[in-house]
């Protein structure tokens, strides 16, 4: 396969093989490609999102919806429902998990806060409390970003 992509590859051909690479779940690959786009397009964005929920990597697909959300890209109705799907998974693995860090948990609650899911996301910050989580400054700030937006 190609090591790096060509700089004068059409969108379209690229989209197909990071299709191709998610599809055949080479995911290492399609994200290696995905890096090579100048400015991956919403689609792009997309096809690797779900590929990593299709495949259970959740934590790795809420990372990046979260970059997709910090390049100021506005995710459709599509992006959202992988998302969701995602953080409902994400919660039922959370909750299974024998070892929960701070980490873990501030994964889903920034996923949630990120989907606009605030009920959800005070829940189970109130939830870390009750729990005993040590709250930690990525916890606090996820909190008083959605305050403040």
């Amino acid at each position: 396969m190609l090591s790096k992509l060509p700089t004068n590859v059409p969108s379209h051909l690229s989209l197909r093989l990071l299709k191709v690479h998610c599809n055949s779940g080479d995911l290492q690959r399609a994200r290696h490609l995905f890096d090579q786009i100048p400015e991956p397009d919403l689609r792009a964005w997309t096809v690797l999102i779900s590929a990593h929920t299709r495949h259970g990597l959740l934590k790795e697909s809420i990372k990046l919806y979260t970059s997709l959300r910090a390049r100021k890209i506005a995710p459709d109705s599509l992006l959202l429902l992988i998302g969701c799907q995602g953080l409902c998974r994400s919660e039922r693995c959370l909750i299974k998990c024998p070892q929960r860090d701070v980490v873990s948990w501030n994964v889903l609650l920034t996923a949630y806060f990120s989907n606009r899911e605030c009920e959800k996301g005070m829940a189970l910050f109130w939830r870390m409390r009750n729990e005993g989580v040590k709250l930690d400054g990525a916890s606090w700030n996820v909190c008083y970003w959605w305050v403040l937006e």
